[in-house]
């Protein structure tokens, strides 16, 4: 907008930064919880706040309540997939936005801050100019043949419905148009327009996900708008397409079968790629590849290349094992990944004669996510490998078994490379000191696992001229006993129950931004159907969008 018009104060960020604070302190109320305890039936409930079986049975299912809807704002990524599919921007505004909190591994709105209110508004404004400017981006109508005033109407009645993702409700139409109405008056149509549009992202209906449609007492069904969106943020990151919208406006996601046909849709859809290259991005805790840093002095291959190789590696990777082959084993067990010139040679095989390819990989040395450069770059330190971060991961990620943090008076110190001392001998501390074993005995045995890649994830057989020993062991988990290497280990995770059951927490979190302390239910019909498909990852996401957690919330709300 030109500079002489000013920005409507009804609309800046002040209107929406009491519903942020109420968002973001609630979702990250209670999320530490005990390690689980082995050998116990998953379906009962449980988990992560309380012991494995400690929930209701899964026969009483149907009594269930669930939790209470979390109002919550777009993550960075699901506002840039929204304004990409209602505006046709793929400019990703929002990668210049303030950085996501996370709670649980899982990326939420979280609290805005002035700052992250001005960038919204900064996005808006950019945002809206340009659609004023290119008017097919918010209607099909032409002013010159229909009149200004009839394509404002359109936009007002076709286009912000979609940004709200609902009906116009109560008055908001006749605002809306008066708001546009007193803009053109005192400029001219582009103005209006831009206002209008303005406007539109920064309600919070645009920016917030908003559950408050009313129901019986107990549990209350979501509204077919409200559902609408839950499955599109779960299954494509972004805003629902015109064939949900239409059936939820025509009240056709009332049941499960017509639920479970939109997902199966909607996985099909090429939009479903966001969604899993995300959640296995967060899941593995990727981000931190973002800004990592490696010392040169001890791995010269590094470069930003190469990092961010490792990061399309594991995209490419998660894509196709779930999307094409949707195996839970095979994400652990994979004798195959996607290489360019750099990661071919870090792994050692033919480089693709351009771009990237799909090649096999020697199996007694690779095998799944877990021998990616991208998990184990990470997963260490600048000048060395970490048995730690790579143990907690396994245990806290992969089996949800949280570790308590250490005692507030040890210091904590990762010992230094020393010539002759392998990284094996240097952590042997940490089971002898009191202080420091009841922790590390459930981590260290698994992170020596890894110790054949360097810190940059290439394979290596000596290390300070001794041969490796990655020879590890897994305690009170569900496939407890010694393991040789990473492949071994990587058998071991894709057998464990602990695991699979962790992989629905994961995707359960993922899909609706909380916890699951009041959603064992759900979890364990969730569980139940991703068994009976023979643990395929695409059933487990179709799965949870028919359970009754995703579908229902309590009567309580924010």
């Amino acid at each position: 907008m030109s500079a002489d018009v000013p920005r409507p104060a009804t609309f800046s960020y002040p209107w929406f930064q009491p519903l942020a604070i109420l968002a973001g302190t609630t979702l990250l109320a209670g999320c530490l919880g005990s390690i689980s305890e082995p050998g116990e039936d998953l379906t009962q409930g449980g988990g992560p706040g309380g012991k494995v079986g400690s929930g209701p049975p899964i026969g009483n299912i149907k009594e269930a309540v669930g939790a209470s809807s979390q109002l919550r704002r777009l993550t960075r990524a699901e506002y840039n997939n929204t304004v990409r599919d209602l505006l046709g921007d793929s400019t990703a505004p929002a990668d210049a936005f303030s950085p996501d909190e996370k709670a649980l591994g899982v990326a939420i709105g979280g609290t805005v801050t002035n700052l992250l209110g001005e960038q919204f508004q900064d996005a808006s404004e950019g945002l809206a100019a340009n659609a004023a400017t290119n008017l097919s981006a918010v209607t099909s109508c032409d002013p010159a043949q229909s009149g200004e005033d009839t394509c404002a109407a359109d936009i007002v009645d076709n286009w912000v419905p979609r940004a709200y993702r609902r009906a116009l409700e109560g008055d908001e139409r006749s605002r809306l148009m008066a708001l546009y109405s007193a803009v053109k008056s005192k400029y001219d149509f582009k103005a209006g327009v831009e206002v209008l549009v303005r406007a539109a992202l920064q309600s919070p209906h645009f920016l917030y996900v908003v559950e408050t449609g009313e129901g019986p007492s107990g549990r209350i069904p979501l509204t077919q708008f409200e559902l609408a969106s839950r499955m599109s943020y779960f299954l494509w990151s972004s805003m629902p397409d015109k064939t949900l919208f239409d059936a939820a406006k025509a009240g056709q996601l009332a049941d499960a079968g017509s639920i479970e046909a939109q997902a199966r849709r909607m996985l099909a859809d090429p939009r479903a790629v966001d969604t899993v290259r995300s959640f296995h991005r967060q899941w593995l805790e990727l981000e931190h590849l973002d800004s990592l840093n490696k010392d040169t002095d001890y791995y010269p291959a590094f470069n930003d290349a190469l990092r961010s190789a490792m990061a399309e590696e594991t995209e490419r990777f998660v894509e196709h094992a779930v999307l094409k082959e949707g195996s839970f084993a095979g994400l652990f067990t994979a004798d195959y990944t996607f290489v360019n010139a750099e990661l071919a040679q870090l792994y050692g095989v033919a480089p693709p004669s351009s771009g990237w390819a799909k090649v096999s990989l020697p199996k007694d040395k690779r095998a799944g996510l877990f021998t990616q450069a991208s998990f184990l770059s990470a997963h260490a330190h600048p000048n060395q490998t970490s048995p730690i971060l790579r143990g907690k991961f396994v245990r806290e990620a992969v089996l949800c078994q949280l570790i308590s943090p250490p005692p507030p008076n040890v210091e904590i110190v990762v010992p230094k490379p020393e010539p002759g001392l392998s990284t094996k001998d240097r952590f042997a501390q940490h089971s002898s000191d009191p202080a420091c074993a009841q922790c590390h005995k459930l981590m260290d045995p698994i992170g020596f696992g890894f110790e054949r890649y360097d810190g940059i994830g290439a394979f290596r057989e000596t290390e300070e001229g001794k041969s490796i020993d990655d020879s590890g062991e897994l305690l009170e988990s569900d496939v407890d006993g010694p393991f040789l290497g990473a492949v071994e280990l990587a058998q071991k995770l894709a057998g464990s129950d602990l695991a699979k059951d962790c992989m629905t927490r994961h995707w359960f979190r993922f899909a609706l931004k909380r916890g699951e302390d009041a959603d064992e239910y759900t979890i364990a019909q969730a569980n139940i159907r991703f068994k009976d498909s023979g643990y395929d990852i695409r059933e487990l996401m179709i799965a949870l969008t028919t359970a009754h957690g995703f579908r229902y919330r309590s009567q309580e709300t924010l």
